[in-house]
């Protein structure tokens, strides 16, 4: 009896010996296959991929390099064909520069836009020169002084105020044509203002310009426009003006009546119907009679 119970006792284990030799054979096979497919994956990652590629860039083939004046702190913005080429600040002195520009064969001029710190005042000058063949170095440049208008549109003999910065204590000159011209001092910080009177009805250009140590600043590029009303235009402009707001009050108070007539009959409905609201002598209303008088006897 205990021979046979050994005996099968020693047969479960050696079978469960077999049945773990064999689990552990598949799992050695099972993680030498892993292994063996992560360092291939892992090889084809790290792999270096080159790809052919061309890339062309043209930054330009000559250097542009601009310096010169305006009034202290001005922001300056260059531009050509109005696309933008740089921007800078003017120093404490007026001075600026723009420096390094890179330019192509045949380059013929720009613009520079300017407005002062205090943003109340704007100008803008162009310049041209010969097809550019080789690098380009442009000095002391006098930029024309930025210039804001009180108003664009008065009446004649009445008066505007232009005002702007330009280099401290230039001459100031503001010329509106036909022998029309305007003249004042810059102050110590560059600031200048004048009023402006035009006995003559009709649209002037404000071309504003200065003189500094003995330099002539260039001429603006579009000046801005005063339009100036004879004593009859202003008059026919008024009158269309309070035309325009008749119009409109009669516009509004028409609008209001005409959803007056719509809205209050469905209100006086509204009430009807629900007793609230009665026009005429009710149905149910009592006779009242009152006694006759007696007469003499």
């Amino acid at each position: 009896m205990y021979e046979k119970r050994d005996w099968f006792l020693g047969d479960m284990i050696c079978e469960s010996l077999y049945t773990l030799q064999r689990w552990k054979k598949f799992c050695f096979f099972l993680l030498a296959f892993l292994i063996g497919t992560t360092q291939t994956v892992g090889a084809q990652l790290a792999t270096p991929v080159s790809y052919q590629t061309t890339v062309k860039a043209t930054v330009g083939d000559f250097f542009l390099n601009v310096s010169g004046f305006i009034a202290p702190y001005a922001s300056l913005v260059m531009t050509s064909d109005n696309v933008i080429l740089s921007s800078s600040v003017a120093d404490a002195l007026g001075n600026f520069s723009f420096s390094g520009l890179f330019i192509k064969r045949g380059f013929s001029g720009f613009c520079i836009k300017a407005v002062d710190f205090r943003l109340i005042g704007y100008s803008t000058a162009c310049v041209n020169f010969p097809p550019a063949s080789q690098n380009v170095s442009l000095d002391q440049l006098f930029l024309p002084p930025t210039i804001g208008i009180s108003t664009t549109e008065f009446t004649e003999g009445l008066a505007t105020t232009a005002f702007g910065y330009t280099m401290p204590l230039a001459a100031v000159k503001i010329d509106l044509g036909g022998g029309l011209t305007f003249t004042t001092s810059a102050d110590t910080n560059g600031y200048y203002k004048t009023d402006i009177t035009i006995p003559k009805a009709g649209k002037y250009n404000l071309v504003v310009t200065a003189v500094y140590q003995g330099k002539t600043s260039l001429d603006p590029k579009n000046p801005p426009q005063i339009l100036v009303l004879s004593a009859f235009e202003q008059i026919q402009k008024t009158l269309k003006e309070k035309q325009s707001t008749l119009v409109s009050l009669v516009g509004i108070f028409g609008l209001l009546l005409i959803l007056a007539i719509i809205i209050l009959p469905i209100i006086l409905f509204f009430f009807r119907k629900r007793g609230k609201l009665h026009f005429g002598v009710s149905k149910n209303a009592q006779k009242i009679s009152f006694p006759k008088s007696k007469g003499k006897q």
